[in-house]
């Protein structure tokens, strides 16, 4: 357990670029990828809730009778005025208090585009989310994102012991463990549009894979990594060898 004092559990990098054409459709493009501990991808990590290319679920018209919403303030993010609006569960008939909200979305108030949205999920499965927005040629363009999501819990020490006057195993009480949370940020930038679409550029699968060994991910940092990021990377490679994982 000393090991995840100077390092993370887990660390995952991954740069893409993404295309998109009304014409040809959307192409994904890995740049380049390096997960720390294991030889592959967890691929299962990639489909996490995201809101670049689809509208929040909860503004969704299909389920907004899921929540009720109520107009809170306004306030300038960036120079532009937004409308701050508030939303819970609908299920929740009493007045709660603030903090007891799912989340809060943020209203362009000159274009009715959303800015932001925070959003934080009863399921301890779905965490919380936080997504923000930018105009570029009178169109939003998402540019950063945060998530956080619990995923399970590591105990340090066994779930069932040995009772030595018996010889039976019985189940560990009170056990001391801590939670394991995922954290993805996603950062978005050097968008271009409109561009000039051509077919070879969407040719292939959806998605292509042009690197993987993480060699060229300081290119495309949108920050430099912590320590604690870097000995993840030198630690945890090093375990994940020992152990062939």
């Amino acid at each position: 357990m000393k090991l995840f004092t100077k390092s993370k559990l887990f660390l995952w990098e991954r740069a893409s670029e993404f295309l998109y054409s009304q014409k040809y459709g959307e192409k994904i493009n890995i740049l380049d990828n390096r997960i720390a501990g294991l030889r592959e991808p967890v691929y299962e990590l990639m489909a996490l809730r995201s809101n670049r290319n689809r509208i929040p679920r909860e503004i969704r018209e299909e389920n907004r009778s899921l929540y009720r919403f109520f107009l809170t303030d306004s306030i300038d993010i960036d120079g532009r005025k937004n409308f701050v609006i508030r939303f819970r569960d609908a299920g929740i008939k009493k007045p709660v208090p603030q903090r007891k909200f799912n989340g809060y979305i943020y209203v362009d108030a000159e274009t009715y585009g959303l800015k932001k949205i925070e959003s934080n999920s009863n399921k301890k499965s779905e965490g919380s989310i936080t997504s923000i927005w930018t105009p570029i040629h009178n169109k939003w363009f998402l540019a950063k994102e945060n998530l956080k999501m619990r995923m399970g819990m590591t105990y340090m020490d066994e779930k069932y012991k040995t009772d030595q006057k018996t010889g039976k195993k019985e189940e560990v009480k009170n056990r001391k463990g801590f939670g394991n949370y995922v954290f993805l940020t996603a950062d978005y930038f050097d968008f271009q549009t409109p561009i000039q679409e051509k077919k070879k550029d969407f040719e292939g699968y959806s998605m292509s894979v042009k690197n993987a060994d993480g060699s060229t991910l300081d290119k495309f940092r949108t920050d430099s990594l912590t320590l604690r990021e870097s000995m993840t990377y030198n630690k945890i490679d090093s375990v994940g060898k020992k152990y062939n994982l």
